[in-house]
This record gives C-alpha cells, structure tokens and sequence, in this order.
C-alpha cells in the first residue's frame, strides 16, 4: 500500500515522507504537507490581490478581471470573501486619483456598507466619465502642482 501511495506523491516533497513505512503515516504526513502548500498559495494569491494596484487610464474592466481571477482562485481553495470584503479589498487598489471617488461613495452609502455591484457600477461610470472629459489623472495632477506651485510663492 505504500508503494501505491508513493507513486502518487510529487516529488518536490517525497523527502518529508521516505522514511515512513506505514501507510496511515505516510497518508497523514502527506496530507499535511499539501495542506501546508494550499496555505501558502493562499498567502501567495492575498499578496498578489493586495498588490494589484489600479493604474490610471488602464481600462476598468480589465482590473475588474485580474481582481475576480485572483478571488475565483481563493474561492477554489474554500477562502471566500464575503460581498463586503470583496468591494472594499476592490475599493483598497485605486490609485490616489480615484480618492474622490472612494470618499463620495463612501459617504452617499445610506448603510455605510458597500457592494461589488455598487463598487464596479461607479468606477465603470468614472472611467467613463474621465474618456468623456478627455481626463486622466495625471494631466489632474500637473494642474494640482502647478496652482500649489503659484500658490506658494
């Protein structure tokens, strides 16, 4: 029987199990090492999420799409986000240009609790009303520095 269990076991992580000749050993160290790699990969795919940052003049719907891919991924291995989570972690990777936007919606919540659809719903509209205007945040920005610039002096 532990021959059978061996075959099947990746060899990045035989070494933790050669020396086990019982089979409910083998099986039990195993599994807690496979457990320990699912937990990395769930670090690994947290990081990921917290470190993908919305830049600005990229297209909205491809960040939704990077985002959800990585949360379907959580999802897959039983780490779901709760509706409210899920929009703030959202809400969390705009860049400092989308600031108004976090805090007028923020504040126009009339339970103060957010939602994917209500998060995805107003970035699609400020993208849209950006393109509209011809803005993008960096040509807000060199307007910002330069009024603080003639401001100062």
């Amino acid at each position: 029987m532990v021959a059978i269990i061996r075959q099947w076991i990746d060899h990045n992580i035989i070494h933790h199990v050669a020396k086990d000749i019982r089979a409910d050993e083998l099986w039990q160290k195993s599994e807690s090492t496979y457990e320990w790699q699912s937990t990395q990969n769930k670090v690994s795919l947290i990081r990921k999420i917290v470190n993908l940052e919305y830049k600005d003049g990229h297209s909205v719907t491809e960040h939704f799409s990077d985002f959800q891919g990585l949360v379907n991924q959580l999802t897959t291995m039983k780490l779901a986000l709760d509706d409210e989570v899920h929009a703030l972690l959202l809400f969390s990777l705009l860049s400092d240009g989308c600031e108004t936007l976090v805090v007028s919606l923020s504040n126009s919540m009339p339970n103060g609790q957010l939602t994917m659809d209500i998060v995805k719903d107003n970035m699609l509209n400020e993208e849209a009303r950006r393109k509209e205007l011809g803005i993008s945040s960096e040509s807000r920005a060199l307007v910002v520095n330069k009024s603080e610039k003639s401001w100062k002096r």
